[in-house]
């Protein structure tokens, strides 16, 4: 998918935001009320209806979730029709640029309008080891490094997930990880070292289960509340 230019445009009572794509074009105005926006520094997750009184612009809404340990805004903008959604655009903007634009359009004379294209989707996840004791103890020995590093070539290329953190396991050389996605379902798991005794047959096993992304924005189903709430 290719990446979205967002024009941010901000007045004194609201945050209008348009996409344009190659494929969808120039998007509908969304308005955002500027006290929502401020929220996300409170609340980091915010559910808003476009406030325009136009009929078709009033059938937009969007979920904002900041993420801290990107500091990225993921948005999604869904357009319904007949009290269906019809059509959604999900975004990622780095959150510090838009958050300082935002705080300094209040003063005269600032710059109005804010133009990015959205980041770039990864094609593989950052592996971050969080822990560094048994990292240093799998880098030291020339076999076990190369085993970790065909693991994690072999084991850890999800395109769907941004981030996948390590952490050290009670055993030498292991480790326990979680991924760091935007999906409903995330997987954690561990990598362990087996036959440490004998190097050469030595090998990497790697387990995992699914569980509930505790991150997730969950956006269709709070857009679909929203719709719901009268």
């Amino acid at each position: 998918m290719g990446r979205t230019l967002v024009k941010v445009i901000a007045s004194e009572s609201y945050i209008d935001s348009q996409l344009f794509s190659l494929e969808h074009k120039a998007s509908p105005h969304f308005y955002l009320p500027r006290e929502k926006f401020e929220e996300l520094e409170r609340d980091e997750m915010v559910l808003s209806k476009s406030v325009s009184g136009d009929e078709q612009e009033s059938s937009l809404s969007a979920y904002f979730h900041r993420f801290l340990w990107s500091r990225e805004l993921f948005i999604c903008f869904v357009w319904s029709g007949a009290g269906q959604p019809i059509r959604s655009d999900s975004i990622r903007l780095p959150y510090d640029d838009l958050a300082a634009f935002v705080k300094e359009s209040r003063y005269k004379g600032a710059q109005a309008e804010w133009k990015m294209l959205s980041l770039e989707e990864l094609e593989s996840p950052r592996l971050v080891f969080c822990d560094k004791r048994n990292l240093r103890q799998c880098l030291v020995d020339k076999t076990i490094r190369h085993k970790l590093v065909h693991c994690l070539r072999d084991k850890f290329q999800r395109p769907d997930v941004r981030e996948i953190r390590f952490y050290d396991r009670a055993t030498p050389y292991s480790f326990t990880y979680q991924e760091i996605c935007d999906t409903d379902i995330r997987r954690v798991g561990s990598i362990t070292l087996l036959h440490q005794d004998d190097l050469e047959k030595a090998y990497y096993l790697e387990t995992s289960r699914p569980e509930r992304n505790p991150l997730c924005p969950e956006c269709y189903r709070s857009i679909e509340l929203l719709s719901c709430d009268k």
